[in-house]
């Protein structure tokens, strides 16, 4: 597969069109000094408002779990072998989700973070993936602290949340049942996938993603009608007391 593009030097984005979906990629870091930006005469797909903007959050806790590989695999279906477990992206992504078209920003975090920023991550998002690795026990063991920490930074919002186990290609040497994993997903009250960047036969990665904007779109959904019901009783309380003052 191979990319052909128009360059323009855009401060911090980079759009990609990949057997037809679009996403833009914002790296923070280092984007700046050599991003590049179709033009229209290169027929990439152009943007259009939806009434669907998801802002997800890719979280990991130990480094070498592999959540950046999983980002670019469901961006592009392709693995990366290498990258930089330091460096904080950002990717915008549309998607059709059940037939209707959805926006979404994702923050692929950096490996290592302290306590300020990763709450500041955590008020960004409207829903968030926590990835452990099934080779490694302990990342697996952080991801309760980190739900706790989540939903006491969040509260009294019901986050939507994805469990993932990476690495299922690397079976001979788990550390963490699958089991294990659905018990934990169900205590979170979370959808969970074991799924493998490196070889995502069954399309897992993609799913994880997908049922990540549902729960979100449920919520908004949710949410959108609780205020709707709210204002309606405002408005009626107004009018009786109003229809009060002119009949006394």
């Amino acid at each position: 597969m191979s990319w052909s593009t128009s360059r323009l030097q855009v401060a911090f984005t980079s759009r990609y069109s990949d057997s037809g979906d679009v996403f833009e990629h914002r790296d923070n870091n280092t984007a700046f000094s050599g991003c590049c930006f179709p033009t229209l005469l290169d027929g990439w797909l152009t943007w259009e408002l939806t009434d669907w903007l998801f802002e997800l959050c890719w979280s990991q806790l130990l480094a070498g779990v592999g959540k950046s590989a999983l980002v670019v695999r469901f961006l592009t279906r392709r693995f990366i072998w290498e990258y930089d477990p330091t460096l904080e992206s950002t990717y915008r992504h549309q998607a059709n989700i059940d037939d209707e078209v959805v926006t979404m920003e994702i923050l692929d975090t950096a490996g290592q973070e302290d306590i300020q920023l990763k709450e500041g991550h955590m008020r960004w998002g409207d829903g968030f993936i926590i990835v452990y690795d099934i080779t490694d026990r302990g990342s697996f063991e952080e991801v309760a602290p980190l739900r706790n920490l989540l939903e006491e930074v969040k509260k009294p919002k019901n986050v939507p949340l994805v469990l993932v186990g990476n690495k299922s290609d690397l079976d001979h040497v788990r550390q963490v049942g699958t089991e294990e994993g659905e018990r934990l997903a169900a205590e979170m009250a979370c959808a969970f996938y074991e799924c493998s960047a490196c070889a995502d036969d069954g399309g897992a990665v993609a799913e994880a993603f997908h049922e990540l904007c549902r729960e979100v779109r449920r919520r908004k959904a949710m949410q959108g009608k609780a205020r709707r019901r709210s204002s309606t009783t405002h408005v009626k309380q107004a009018i009786n007391k109003m229809l009060t003052k002119i009949s006394s």
